[in-house]
């Protein structure tokens, strides 16, 4: 989360992931649950968000704070589209520039997840999966408590802001935990602990006048997830752990900031979490690696853990999501299963456009070419005798290239109307966003926003898609629905970042 001129801010294929050296082991049907397949490795994993993109201060210190970490997979927030970047200058063969991870480990994933996690694969043929996640801060809990709303007004805000953006999570939590799978989440969840605001911690900080149970991590612990760093510090009067805020840059602070440990990493199917650390400024609370001059608003979080790993699953998917034209497909694939294994893919119409036969289970991949005519959302399928074992999509774009385009439903509106938008030909990042914001004439040559001008109104992702259609309402991110009478401008925005691809003007009526 980083503030702007008072305001906070929310807040991330090419997937170029490279399977050298994955084992196609052929496990039997009932591999994910079996004690006995279960084996274990020991990581390092660090969360971290760097500030947009990492070259908001010195992207050189970006890049040394995270060496320093040494950490073996790395969750980021507001990478801005320099995960690939980071990864070349760091030396990490696999990263996922959609859910901005970073890895010493191949990196298994197909895109029937809705673009939640990954496998990570910590030795031949065994994962764990990772979640990278950065929920919204506006409006930002501690800061409401602090300006003294009602603790039910607190929950309210914390339940519509953030706590619902838990539900899709929780289904792939299901999932995995089904199938045996230990999961790992870094992220900064613009929300603190319930553990550190208990009825014996009031008043530790200025700002927290009455004990909260945040509403995320109530739920993460529900659902069995451990909270890493307190695994290990389990006394935050001890260890508090602070990862906001060391300023921006630090050590400039707002006097009436509300500091608090809003970055976490959590566990659930760990064996031992072994040690946890913090990655911040030079003489920081509870810093144990430091950087300066620090280039991030936010504190890292390290942990060294031993992590259960399980066979892989059944798998198939593209190396790159969105195809161009003139490019062939290289589809990679795993199975379970030995015998009539089939490759199919679709087109957008459900028509199949490819069909290979008695595919082998241990080939690592299938070249493919896609005729002419096919363009919009293809699927891919890995099929035994007609049930599907796998499948996945990718976007195969058309012979001349498209701009994004921003498209509105029309161009007045009513107070508390739903405004629909359409978008086509966008990059299909996972934190693409539609924003809507005061009417102004300053932009930037290619649109893009500067900081002074981020003065979002009301927001909501794109989930990936390059296409697609959403309606900006009171389910919007953002303090500011219903949107008063006036003018305002409507941006499609890459990438979690300010970059505008385009966008349309409309007026809000009496």
């Amino acid at each position: 989360m980083r503030k702007i001129d008072g305001l906070n801010r929310k807040g991330g294929y090419l997937f170029p992931i490279v399977f050298i050296g994955i084992l196609m082991l052929a496990f039997s049907p009932a591999m994910h649950g079996g004690n006995s397949l279960q084996s274990s490795d020991t990581l390092r994993i660090l969360s971290f968000n760097i500030l947009y993109g990492g070259d908001e201060i010195d992207f050189s210190k970006t890049i040394e704070a995270i060496r320093l970490a040494d950490a073996d997979v790395v969750g980021l927030q507001e990478a801005e589209g320099n995960t690939e970047k980071l990864a070349q200058a760091l030396d990490y063969p696999y990263f996922d520039s959609k859910l901005h991870v970073l890895s010493r480990f191949p990196l298994i994933r197909s895109f029937d997840n809705g673009w939640y996690y990954t496998y990570v694969e910590t030795s031949p043929g065994k994962v764990f999966a990772l979640f990278n996640i950065h929920f919204p801060s506006d409006p930002y809990g501690p800061e409401l408590v602090r300006d003294g709303m009602p603790i039910d007004s607190v929950y309210a805000n914390e339940n519509r802001i953030r706590f619902h953006e838990l539900d899709v999570y929780k289904k792939h939590f299901e999932v995995l935990q089904a199938k045996g799978f230990s999961i790992l989440i870094t992220g900064d969840f613009n929300a603190p602990s319930h553990i550190d605001w208990s009825d014996d911690l009031v008043g530790m900080r200025p700002h927290m006048k009455y004990a909260v149970e945040w509403p995320v991590s109530k739920s993460l612990e529900e659902l069995g997830f451990l909270d890493t760093y307190r695994a290990v510090f389990p006394n935050p009067r001890i260890k508090q752990g602070l990862t906001w805020t060391p300023g921006f840059p630090s050590p400039q602070l707002n006097p009436r900031e509300t500091h608090d440990r809003i970055d976490f990493i959590w566990a659930r199917g760990e064996e031992k979490i072994i040690g946890a650390k913090i990655l911040g400024e030079l003489n920081g609370p509870d810093v144990d690696i430091a950087v300066s001059p620090y280039p991030s608003d936010h504190r890292g979080v390290l942990i060294d853990c031993i992590m259960k790993t399980t066979p892989a699953p059944n798998y198939i998917q593209t190396e790159n999501r969105i195809i161009h034209f003139n490019d062939s497909i290289v589809l990679h694939y795993n199975s379970a299963l030995k015998d009539s294994l089939k490759i199919v893919l679709r087109d957008p119409l459900g028509k199949i456009i490819f069909s290979m036969n008695n595919v082998p289970s241990t080939k690592k991949e299938v070249l493919v070419k896609i005729p002419d005519y096919c363009v919009g959302k293809v699927k891919v399928q890995l099929l035994s005798t007609d049930s599907i074992v796998s499948q996945s999509d990718f976007w195969r774009l058309e012979a001349v290239k498209f701009q994004p385009t921003l498209l509105v439903s029309k161009t007045e509106f009513r107070v508390n109307e739903p405004i629909v938008v359409t978008w086509e030909n966008s990059p299909g990042n996972r934190f693409d966003w539609i924003a809507v914001y005061p009417k102004m004439a300053n932009t930037t040559a290619d649109y893009g926003l500067t900081h002074q001008e981020s003065h979002y109104l009301i927001y909501k992702y794109t989930r990936g898609e390059v296409s697609g259609s959403l309606s900006l309402d009171s389910l919007s991110q953002g303090d500011y629905w219903p949107l008063p009478p006036g003018e305002y401008q409507i941006h499609l925005l890459s990438d979690d970042g300010f970059t505008s691809l385009d966008n349309k003007s409309i007026k809000i009526l009496k």
